[in-house]
């Protein structure tokens, strides 16, 4: 079983997985959130960015992306992404804890639970004050995490055909302690007559609303709204599973 998240076959399948996955309706949201609290930012950097879903919508809006991941395949089908549309996006292999790219950006946002996988407290605070050394004052920092009071099915198949393949993940959650989830996902990848079987172990952490809100603060930015996520004026209760975060500067 990996132990890196992410690793090549996985990679390879992800945007098959997830091809339900709408990012031009999260970058749509993304554009409501700069609109509502008075930002039109030109440079974005996308962290924990996957195979650039988000970051290639971005650049179809006209925005300057940068993207990084600590996987270096999922970076690699990003660039490759990116070179088939024709545009000039930077990649970059890197943690988010220690990335340095000697820049600053206008907006910085982790989507699609990206920060679910820093587990420790240094981890956070190290990664909250790089992402605050790379924006420029007044700049947006956007997240989404898992809710800790919400309940995650314990076992779910998915189930995906794309023209001559068909992809099973079978995923099981057990938590370990409280707020602190194994994700086990097992794959049978099935093409013409050929199938591969191959698993990934993940390990995640869940947070309480407060609990970023304090991290935030801690690391010098200014909590400006807490809501369900891709719902600006919803209520967060115990039935919601995701989680957003906006925050400047």
């Amino acid at each position: 079983m990996s132990a890196m998240p992410f690793g090549q076959k996985y990679a390879e399948i992800y945007d098959k997985v997830y091809q339900d996955k709408d990012y031009a309706r999260e970058v749509a949201f993304l554009e409501d959130i700069f609109e509502r609290y008075g930002e039109e930012p030109v440079t974005i950097l996308d962290v924990a960015c996957g195979t650039g879903g988000h970051a290639i919508e971005l650049v179809k809006k006209g925005y300057t992306v940068t993207g990084i991941d600590a996987s270096k395949h999922m970076i690699e089908i990003a660039k490759e992404k990116a070179r088939r549309e024709g545009m000039d996006v930077e990649f970059h292999v890197a943690e988010m804890q220690s990335f340095d790219l000697d820049e600053k950006f206008d907006a910085v946002f982790c989507m699609f639970s990206g920060m679910d996988y820093l587990l420790l407290y240094s981890e956070i605070m190290r990664t909250l004050a790089n992402i605050k050394k790379h924006l420029k004052d007044g700049g947006l920092f956007i997240c989404d995490f898992w809710n800790a009071s919400a309940r995650y099915a314990p076992e779910e198949t998915k189930i995906v055909e794309d023209g001559d393949i068909k992809i099973i993940r079978a995923s099981t959650i057990k938590q370990m302690v409280h707020g602190y989830y194994e994700v086990k996902f097992n794959f049978d990848v099935k093409e013409g007559s050929r199938t591969d079987n191959f698993s990934e172990r993940h390990v995640l952490r869940a947070y309480y609303p407060d609990e970023i809100r304090r991290y935030l603060e801690e690391s010098g930015f200014e909590v400006l709204k807490i809501c369900p996520f891709m719902e600006l004026d919803g209520e967060i209760t115990e039935d919601v599973r995701d989680i957003m975060v906006i925050a400047r500067c």
